[in-house]
């Protein structure tokens, strides 16, 4: 799994975030957190994945890039709507792919 340095978050705290990372990688049950990753698909921008998900053997964890952390579904909702809105402010375009795939080395750590 990669991380955005500056990871979105939704309405979870920032005390809890190394928790919640920790969690992910060992596979502990996560039931309301929601991550926002880049699509694993070409043709989408933006997945929300239920954390609870990523406890399946088969689950591709580590070509996930995660760029935001929700306390739950339509927390997530709100955080992409979030992304959305930065990205354009931003680069005056939503092509919210290009936009974290650039300067990658930079924006992106491993835990």
């Amino acid at each position: 799994m990669k991380w955005y340095k500056e990871i979105y978050l939704g309405n979870v705290p920032k005390k809890k975030i190394k928790k919640i990372k920790f969690r992910l990688k060992h596979n502990v049950l996560l039931p309301s957190i929601y991550i926002i990753t880049l699509s694993l698909s070409e043709t989408e921008q933006l997945d929300i994945i239920p954390a609870k998900e990523l406890l399946q053997k088969a689950y591709p964890k580590k070509e996930l890039c995660i760029v935001g952390i929700a306390k739950n579904q339509e927390d997530s909702f709100c955080l992409i709507q979030r992304i959305v809105e930065d990205v354009f402010q931003k680069d005056k375009t939503v092509n919210i792919r290009k936009f974290f795939r650039a300067n990658e080395d930079k924006l992106w750590f491993s835990l």
